[in-house]
């Protein structure tokens, strides 16, 4: 016979087995712990007007975006699937139980992956948009943070159904939950399914709005692997943007310059070919 103790994240309750050597009578077995939800961006991205539209957000985030302001982002499937897959794992083993240190680990894999791919990349691209990107790997990666009430910037982020048919992955050109099963693309399932000739096109608020409503996330990590191309606004404007991160964050707004102290975060309960890579 085995026990279960619930914890939280996803939206939805999720269990752990307690061993043998475990001592049952310290465990409240109906304590709900806090635990991040993780979401995991592959899709094509955007900012693609020329003044920044920004939200005020219902949940605190931690979002690490894999490329600044006015740059392209490279991504394989076997990448996105291997990104996926050491999330989940952490997940499951537990690693990933707070905000802080979970975004931390997850940044840490993902520039220990960067180095490895630059290292073994012998794919030659001599292109403007490929330079771009090796030369802002430096600051690849970057987590901003924000807080329930405060505001962030608004993305497009579009799929080309082709593609994803052809990856044959569920991380590929998908939004998803890894802090919930089924790994459901969270685009098909607000917009629905669609054709291989209809592009689907959905903005990071109406995301966020999503599962807000639907799984009471209120604590979520976003790993965004999509490009954060602007088209609308020019070199100059992207480099004063990158320049002055504390008041232009691709991936959050604060309006306030001050270090923040550390916050307690609410208890939220919750149970192309693989070889070929391509700009997200």
């Amino acid at each position: 016979m085995s026990f279960y103790y619930n914890y939280s994240g996803g939206g939805v309750y999720q269990s752990k087995p307690i061993t043998p050597d475990d001592d049952l009578e310290s465990i409240n077995i109906d304590d709900s712990v806090e635990y991040p939800s993780v979401l995991l961006i592959t899709t094509h991205g955007e900012y693609d007007s020329q003044e920044l539209i920004s939200f005020k957000s219902t949940m605190n985030i931690k979002k690490i975006n894999a490329v600044i302001s006015g740059v392209c982002n490279y991504l394989s499937v076997n990448e996105s699937d291997n990104i996926a897959n050491t999330i989940i794992n952490n997940i499951n083993e537990l690693q990933i139980t707070d905000m802080d240190n979970g975004a931390l680990l997850i940044q840490k894999m993902l520039k220990d992956m960067l180095k490895k791919m630059l290292k073994n990349n012998k794919i030659n691209f001599n292109d403007l948009e490929y330079t771009q990107y090796t030369r802002q790997t430096n600051r690849a990666y970057e987590i901003t943070s924000v807080n329930i009430g405060e505001y962030i910037i608004d993305k497009k982020y579009t799929v080309y159904p082709g593609d994803r048919i052809n990856s044959h992955s569920p991380f590929y050109d998908s939004i998803t939950l890894l802090t919930e099963e089924p790994y459901n693309d969270l685009i098909q399932e607000i917009l629905g399914r669609t054709t291989r000739k209809e592009i689907q096109e959905v903005t990071l608020s109406t995301i966020l709005s999503h599962i807000y409503i639907t799984k009471n996330i209120q604590n979520l990590i976003i790993v965004d692997l999509s490009c954060s191309i602007t088209t609308h606004i020019d070199d100059r404007t992207n480099r004063i943007i990158n320049r002055h991160k504390e008041r232009y964050k691709m991936g959050g707004y604060n309006r306030k310059t001050k270090k923040n102290k550390k916050k307690n975060y609410k208890k939220s309960k919750r149970s192309k070919k693989n070889s070929k890579k391509r700009v997200k």
